[in-house]
Formats: C-alpha cells, sequence, structure tokens
C-alpha cells in the first residue's frame, strides 16, 4: 500500500544522513548560485535556437536538414520548463527574494507553454508529497491509470496536451481562487502568444514554415522530449522507501546534460533541490562512492545503499558494507509490520544512525517513542557502531508495572 506520509517527513532522516555522509564545505560549495552560469546557459540555448532557425530558412525542401532543426527546436522549447524549474527552486538569482524571479519565471512558462504558478504549485507539492498516491500531483494526476501500452503510448503524441491540462485542471481545483484566477490569465497569455506565433509565421513565411518552425516542434517533438525525460524521473517508485522515489541514472554528459538541461540527475536533485542544475554532476560525483551502481542505462537504486550513507564519516572511497540483522518487539514489530530487517550500511555507522535509517524507511517507528537498542544481546548507546554480522534489537517501551 502506497505511503501517505509527505516525502519532507519521511525522508527526514535520510536526508539528514546524506548530508552527514559530505564534507560541510563542499556541500556549501554546490549550493552556490551563479547567475552568470545559469545565463550562459540559456545564451546556449538561444544560440541552438537561432542555428535550428537559420537551418529551416536556409534549406527548406531538404528533409535530412529541415527534420534534424526542427527536432532541435522542439527540444529546445522543452528546456524552458528546465530554466522554470531553476525559478521555481530560487536557483537563478543569489537573492532567493529576488524581484526577477517572478518576471523570469513568466517568461519561461510561456515560451514554454505554460502557467508559471501553476508549474511552481504543482512542482512543489510534487516535492513534498513525493511517494504518495493521491496527494503528488504527478501520480496522482499524470501518471496513466490505464496500465496499457498503447495507452502509455499517447503521451509520446500530441494526446499529451489534453491529458496534461486535465490532470492540472484536476490538481488546480483544490487551490485557492486567487491563485486559480491568476492561472486562468497565466494560461490566456501563453495561449495568444503561441497562437500569434504561429499566425505570423504563417502569414509572412507560409504554411510549411510556419509547421517546421513552430508546430511540429510544440505538438510533435515537445510531447517525445516530456516522455523520455520524464523516465529520467520517477519511472519506478517503491512508496514505502524514500531512496526509492526517484531514479538514479547513469551519467549521460554528452547528452542528457545537454539536451535535458542536467535532468538525470533526479535522484540527487530530491536530496537537495537548492543545488543549480550546473552543480548536478559535481554533487553526484559526491554521492557517487554511496550510491548502486548503474548497470544499464535506468535503474532504482537499491533502499540499503542509499541508507547505508548513514554516518559514514564523509569518506569518499567505496568500502565493504556492513551486513546487520535488525529485531522489532513488541510495538515497533506493529510499526514496521516485520519482526527483522536485513541492513547493509556503512562501517562505522552507529545505533544513532541506524535508528535515523530504519525511521527513514519505515516512517511510522517515528511514532513508537523512547527506544533502546541492545547489539550482540547487550544494551548499547548511541554512539555504539555496530559491525558486519551484528544483531540489533529495536526495543520500543512497554506498559505496566
Amino acid at each position: 500500500m502506497a505511503t501517505t506520509v509527505p516525502y519532507a517527513e519521511s525522508s527526514r532522516e535520510l536526508r539528514a544522513a546524506v548530508t552527514a555522509a559530505l564534507d560541510t564545505e563542499r556541500l556549501k560549495a554546490l549550493h552556490e548560485v551563479s547567475g552568470l552560469r545559469h545565463a550562459l546557459v540559456v545564451l546556449r540555448q538561444a544560440v541552438v535556437l537561432a542555428a535550428a532557425v537559420f537551418v529551416i530558412l536556409r534549406w527548406p525542401d531538404r528533409w535530412y536538414a529541415w527534420v534534424p532543426a526542427t527536432v532541435t527546436i522542439g527540444f529546445v522549447v522543452f528546456s524552458f520548463l528546465h530554466l522554470l524549474h531553476e525559478v521555481v527552486h530560487r536557483v537563478v538569482f543569489r537573492s532567493h527574494r529576488s524581484r526577477f524571479n517572478r518576471a523570469l519565471g513568466l517568461a519561461y512558462a510561456t515560451l514554454g507553454g505554460l502557467s508559471a504558478s501553476q508549474f511552481e504549485r504543482w512542482h512543489l507539492d510534487h516535492h513534498d508529497m513525493l511517494g504518495t498516491a493521491d496527494r503528488d500531483p504527478k501520480r496522482a494526476h499524470l501518471t496513466p491509470k490505464i496500465v496499457r501500452r498503447w495507452y502509455k503510448a499517447l503521451y509520446l503524441t500530441p494526446a499529451l496536451f489534453p491529458i496534461y491540462f486535465r490532470a492540472a485542471a484536476k490538481a488546480s481545483a483544490g487551490y485557492e481562487p486567487a491563485l486559480r484566477a491568476r492561472i486562468r490569465r497565466e494560461r490566456l497569455i501563453t495561449t495568444v502568444f503561441h497562437l500569434g506565433l504561429a499566425a505570423t509565421l504563417w502569414v509572412t513565411l507560409g504554411p510549411a514554415a510556419a509547421a517546421k518552425l513552430h508546430l511540429l516542434p510544440v505538438f510533435a517533438v515537445f510531447p517525445f522530449a516530456f516522455t523520455v525525460n520524464r523516465l529520467g524521473q520517477h519511472y519506478d517508485v517503491n512508496p514505502d522507501d524514500p531512496a526509492a522515489w526517484s531514479t538514479l541514472m547513469r551519467p549521460s554528459p554528452l547528452f542528457w546534460d545537454r539536451v535535458f538541461l542536467w535532468t538525470n540527475y533526479h535522484l540527487e536533485h530530491h536530496y537537495f533541490p537548492r543545488v543549480p542544475m550546473y552543480r548536478l554532476p559535481a554533487l553526484r560525483k559526491a554521492l557517487d562512492p554511496f550510491l548502486p551502481r548503474p548497470a544499464l542505462g535506468l535503474v532504482r537504486p537499491q533502499p540499503d545503499a542509499a541508507h547505508g550513507l548513514a554516518r559514514s564519516g564523509g569518506g569518499h572511497a567505496p568500502v565493504s558494507p556492513a551486513r546487520v540483522e535488525v529485531l522489532f518487539f513488541a510495538a515497533a514489530r506493529e510499526a514496521t509490520g516485520t519482526s527483522s530487517v536485513r541492513l547493509e550500511v556503512a562501517p562505522g555507522t552507529t545505533v544513532d544512525a541506524l535508528a535515523a535509517t530504519l525511521r527513514a524507511r519505515f516512517p511510522k517507528l517515528a511514532a513508537v517513542g523512547a527506544v533502546r537498542f541492545a547489539v550482540g544481546e547487550r544494551f548499547a548507546d548511541g554512539s555504539t557502531t555496530v559491525a558486519d554480522g551484528d544483531v540489533v534489537a529495536f526495543i520500543p517501551p512497554v506498559s505496566g508495572g
């Protein structure tokens, strides 16, 4: 059964353990925002867009020229949503409250064909409610409920737009009236912009040019880019384990980093959403010794491997994990639904860190209250380290005289 505990709550201990595994100064540097770096990314996208437009106008009758150029325009249009994503997380300007955030977000959203306010609310709700079945808008409203290949294939076609706008309408039904009114205004502006652009191209350059420069990129290429990108986010979700609520992908500096603006580091992004997109490869390097190795393309992170970050002392060389068995008694057994679990943790992991890992994996344990631990049939305090082969007992308080 899917958990109803929001990600921010379920993953608190896990994210604290990840943070503890990294060097403080290194982590601080990864969060450094550079407006110049962001501007250079935007400039690169503008240059690519201009080059694609030039190719279409210069060789309109050569399919081997205009087809790749049209595909390129579609991916650039989709990339404006990634740039909007940076605005939503306030990682464009050094000041999180910069007055330019709103204007820049509106610009990116209009070019990308969305409402900025809808995207912001939707995306932040997704972060907060990730792992829930009914409150994460992506999972509740956008993930196909009809589990058929033909239906899922519709996301690769223009049918994506009515599917997405239907999902957005369902999500916004619970928003406050003022926000819903702002979303309607922004959608109107976006619609007028794109219809006006298409009409202008049609009248000035002709229907063929309008199709190659706008209609095909938006209605044919954009859905494909959207669907492929989503595979790199939450294609395989284990709602019972915060470490497995995002996709761990193989780094792709020559393709995914360039085409999708670093969205292949989605697991890392959910751990640290305030790390700018251009620093995500460095974040991945910092986390890499503690993450499972992708075997083929896309893999879901193994829960115990990610949880093994707990209190590892910030070392950066791969080490052999310690395998421990944890026994649950009384209320702890009821909270977890099992009497025991086997974990792989980093050498040097303390009892307190192990407890944080367990509470991240089993959120209901937080309600059990104060507990005592025994390692190898002897009571242990929080600073005791566990070793390979240890049996750890999770003993909750008992009532009675």
